[in-house]
């Protein structure tokens, strides 16, 4: 498969396959955007610390045998050294763990952000026996806060098929292993440790988000190239058309979805050339689904300018 995008077209190349009792790999986007300022979250001295950043967003794909991070259960000491001080290593320890014993994918590090506000992006390949997405991030300075994503499901609730698009708030939480009441307050553990909990409402922080985390499905792979029939679809910026090109598989359907996964568009696709007019459709990030008659499917995220 091949995607190709200039100023004025996108073009895809779908290779679509034939039903199939295992759902193939999938290639997701994460984005975390961060709102964490002085206006939705303001401090007392009137600004945030100069050093307010974030750690590397980093986590894991798991299995629901793995448990790595959960509200109302005490931090390991892999999540205390993550809140505390930003440091990965225990964390990747635990996770490397996990992997010996098939319950976890990969390590993923999407990287740090040097200020309060603004975007972290990271792609990662998911699959069926991994589904769970974990991932954890500093508040910093602080004395034990993060954000975290804890085991999300990246498959729909039945479990037959990849999410398409998912988009939800993050608020801080307290990851229970120090006592400090500040951004810079100095050091003091917290002895017993207290379980993970919600900073939301609770100086010095707002009741209001302090970010959201978009995931995406980029594509899904497809079978081995015996099982595959081509599909090709380029979008004309100048004329707001999609152009698909069916060689053979009768019954096929095009559905186009937004960012929160309502479908925008549909038609039915017969064998040959399709000309699709996408007339209003705004710009943005949308999920084009084409299946057939035969349960085949493929999605490829689509860029509208």
């Amino acid at each position: 498969m091949k995607l190709k995008y200039t100023l004025t077209a996108l073009c895809l190349v779908f290779a679509f396959a034939k039903a199939h009792s295992q759902l193939d790999d999938a290639q997701f986007e994460v984005v975390f955007e961060s709102t964490w300022s002085q206006s939705t979250h303001p401090h007392s001295s009137g600004s945030l610390p100069g050093s307010a950043h974030w750690s590397k967003l980093v986590g894991t794909l798991h299995n629901s045998d793995a448990d790595f991070i959960e509200a109302g259960e005490t931090a390991t000491p892999g999540i205390e050294n993550v809140a505390e001080t930003g440091n990965n290593n225990a964390f990747f320890s635990e996770i490397n763990t996990e992997i010996s014993n098939g319950n976890a994918q990969e390590i993923l590090d999407f990287g740090a952000l040097g200020s309060a506000s603004g975007t972290i992006t990271g792609s990662f390949t998911v699959s069926e026996e991994h589904p769970l997405l974990t991932l954890v991030s500093m508040i910093a300075p602080s004395p034990d806060w993060l954000i975290m994503v804890d085991s999300f499901s990246l498959l729909n609730d039945e479990g037959t098929a990849w999410k398409e698009t998912i988009s939800f708030d993050v608020f801080p939480y307290d990851a229970g292993t120090d006592s400090g009441t500040d951004y810079t307050s100095a050091n003091a553990d917290t002895n017993p440790a207290q379980p993970i909990a919600s900073l939301q409402g609770t100086t010095p922080f707002s009741s209001e988000k302090i970010g959201t985390m978009t995931i995406t499905l980029d594509s899904q792979l497809s079978l081995s190239e015996n099982e595959q029939e081509d599909f090709s679809l380029y979008t004309t910026s100048s004329s707001r058309q999609f152009i698909i090109t069916n060689e053979s598989v009768a019954n096929a359907n095009f559905n186009l979805f937004d960012i929160t996964g309502k479908e925008v568009q549909s038609a039915s696709l017969t064998t040959g050339t399709n000309t699709i007019s996408y007339g209003s459709i705004s710009g943005g990030v949308y999920i084009a689904r084409i299946t057939g008659s035969n349960g085949g499917m493929f999605v490829q995220k689509v860029v509208i300018r």
